[in-house]
């Protein structure tokens, strides 16, 4: 099953649970209930061997991540790059 398809599919009571690494925003919220956090990994970015990471470096950049990425979406509008999900 696709990330997006996660909620619609419990929603549409096509499972009990859903299981996945799913940052809580207020959209989701809504929707469905999320238990206490089970499971923590910071969010990580990988780049070119050598490259110089900070601010001026997303500039113009293609960025990939998972589609519906609460840190994608975050990134995508804080700064001039273009997000491609897959």
């Amino acid at each position: 099953m696709d990330f997006d398809g996660i909620i619609p599919a419990l929603q549409a009571k096509k499972f009990e649970v859903a299981i996945a690494s799913m940052s809580i925003t207020s959209d989701r919220a809504k929707v469905v209930d999320f238990s206490d956090m089970y499971f923590n990994v910071p969010g990580r970015l990988l780049a070119k061997a050598g490259a110089q990471i900070n601010d001026a470096w997303y500039k113009g950049k293609n960025i990939g991540a998972q589609r519906s990425a609460a840190r994608c979406r975050s990134r995508s509008r804080s700064r001039s790059s273009k997000a491609a999900t897959r």
